[in-house]
C-alpha cells in the first residue's frame, strides 16, 4: 500500500508548529505509520489526524495515549502547546 504523498503546504505547517513536528519525528524515529499510531493510542486515524491538525481540540485523554506511546516527555509536550508549568 502506497502512502499519500505530503505536499508543500502541509510540510510547512508542520515546520511551523512545533507540536506537530515533535509527534510526527518521535512517529517516524520508531517507525510508526500515521494509521499505526493511531491504532496503538487506541483511536481511529482520522481521530488522530484532526487531533494534530487541531491540537487546541484535543483532549486531555486523548493526549495522554499518544505521549505514551510516542514515549515523549508530558511537560515538553505541554510546553510545546503552550502551556507553562506552574511553580
Amino acid at each position: 500500500m502506497s502512502r499519500p504523498r505530503q505536499t508543500a503546504q502541509s510540510r510547512e505547517a508542520a515546520a511551523k508548529d512545533p507540536f506537530r513536528l515533535e509527534i510526527k519525528l518521535q512517529r517516524v524515529r520508531l517507525g510508526f505509520t500515521q494509521a499505526e499510531l493511531a491504532e496503538q493510542a487506541d483511536m481511529d486515524r482520522t481521530v488522530l489526524s484532526r487531533c494534530l491538525a487541531e491540537p487546541d481540540k484535543l483532549t486531555l485523554g486523548r493526549l495522554r495515549k499518544i505521549i505514551q506511546v510516542l514515549h515523549l516527555d508530558p511537560l515538553m509536550i505541554l510546553a510545546l502547546l503552550g502551556y507553562e508549568p506552574r511553580v
